[in-house]
């Protein structure tokens, strides 16, 4: 087999449960075959809605949030399933999809759709589904020219020096530093 197997670790595997102070039960220890197919196991309940406007479907990521409850709305109808977790990357290439087939300008208007997005997203998805909501956000150009490790705060949003005011909680990162492997 391709794949390494709990009777069968792989010296990495075997170095990483060792690592763990053998607290890790014997028959807790997967290998990789065990790993994937419990991986495709919760896969089955994964689904990626690809509204980048590729695939043959331009019109895909354009309709703002409301096009996010909609496909949320018909995919908990189709699978019978309730809605757990949402993820949105971006927000600022979903606010400037829907400003370009709006025929208005990225320019003059970009921030006025950015801004509000937690606290839409909050009432249109998280409070009628019931889930978590996880937003993506790139930092301002000044705060990604800082050295890495330094510190970020929300308010580097891109776009939108408030994003992070209606979000329960906010991370920033900042830039990798390649020189120490963080």
């Amino acid at each position: 087999s391709v794949f390494s197997t709990s009777d069968r670790l792989r010296d990495y595997e075997v170095s990483r449960y060792a690592r763990q102070d053998n607290q890790t039960p014997a028959e807790l220890r997967f290998g990789e075959a065990e790993r994937y197919y419990r991986a495709t196991e919760l896969a089955r309940f994964l689904y990626v809605a690809d509204m980048s406007g590729s695939n043959g479907n331009e019109t895909a990521g354009s309709g703002y949030v409301s096009e996010i409850v909609q496909y949320l709305d018909r995919l908990s109808r189709a699978s019978g399933l309730p809605i757990r977790m949402v993820v949105v990357d971006y927000v600022k290439r979903m606010c400037v999809r829907h400003l370009q087939a709006k025929g208005l300008s990225t320019t003059d208007r970009l921030r006025e759709f950015v801004s509000p997005v937690p606290d839409t997203i909050r009432r249109m998805v998280a409070e009628k589904f019931g889930c978590a909501v996880w937003l993506l956000q790139q930092l301002n150009a000044e705060a990604n020219k800082r050295a890495p490790g330094a510190a970020q705060h929300h308010s580097d949003a891109a776009e939108s020096k408030d994003f992070g005011e209606n979000l329960w909680y906010c991370l920033t990162l900042s830039n990798p530093d390649r020189a120490n492997n963080n």
